[in-house]
């Protein structure tokens, strides 16, 4: 391995505090070898500064190694734009996305692509347990020439919210079926059907445990079978999903 007689750092230095240079000097010492895994921990190292290795040039310089690091600040998201997310909040969409103001962007564009794209199959996912299950999400970088900081739009397509639709149920010996069914339709104060959401699903099969509990079935659990991958009929624009209810033995008290 080539000896290092010395380096040098070229390009736009952001902070002059945390002077790169400065930073690399433990791990590029003058006198000792330089090996590739010098060259990938310092790499590593510019990134914790937020700084993009440019080109790393190695030269023959007398018994060694002269090499010239190239640094640019990495891309910053500055801010994050949200549209067409009524009636859900913007901080709902926001807080689900791995990207926040300051975080890396990759300037790569296929890290990129790969980046905003899995970003957006979480959105999807979770605009599937929404009742959204036609959602298509578009996020784009917007970066001008030159600059190091980049704006996210994030378009929300949702397409049409789904209803509950078809309910099945097995095991509710001590209840009827529709007192049951009740309890899971996802009814506006109670008479107009509203948009499925799966939480509120979670919510309703607990509120019929609940309701178990209170006729001595303590034990009692009630599951579903819901899967946002094949739940939704496209066709009718339903969700069905079976329960199944396990009463286990009944405990007088």
């Amino acid at each position: 391995e080539p000896v290092l007689v010395g380096y040098s750092v070229e390009g736009t230095i952001v902070d002059p505090i945390l002077e790169p240079r400065a930073v690399l000097a433990p791990i590029m010492v003058v006198g000792q070898p330089f090996s590739e895994r010098v060259a990938a921990f310092a790499r590593k190292l510019l990134e914790t500064l937020q700084y993009r290795l440019v080109s790393m040039d190695i030269r023959q310089s007398g018994p060694g190694v002269w090499v010239t690091l190239r640094i640019r600040p990495a891309t910053r998201v500055r801010h994050i734009a949200v549209e067409g997310n009524w009636p859900i909040f913007e901080q709902e969409i926001l807080r689900r996305l791995s990207l926040r103001p300051g975080s890396l962007l990759p300037d790569e564009d296929f890290e990129r692509r790969r980046v905003l794209e899995e970003d957006q199959e979480r959105l999807v996912d979770f605009l599937h347990r929404q009742g959204f299950f036609q959602a298509r999400i578009d996020i784009t970088a917007e970066q001008r020439e030159g600059e190091t900081e980049a704006n996210l739009i994030v378009s929300l397509h949702k397409g049409p919210d789904y209803q509950v639709g078809k309910i099945t149920v097995d095991g509710n010996a001590a209840l009827e079926n529709e007192e049951v069914l009740r309890h899971l339709r996802q009814r506006w104060l109670g008479l107009f059907a509203d948009r499925f959401s799966q939480a509120r699903l979670e919510d309703d099969l607990r509120e019929v445990e609940t309701l178990y509990q209170t006729k001595g079935f303590y034990r009692a659990r009630v599951t579903s079978n819901f899967d946002p991958r094949t739940s939704a009929d496209l066709a009718s624009q339903t969700v069905r999903f079976h329960v199944h209810v396990r009463e286990q033995k009944r405990i007088d008290v």
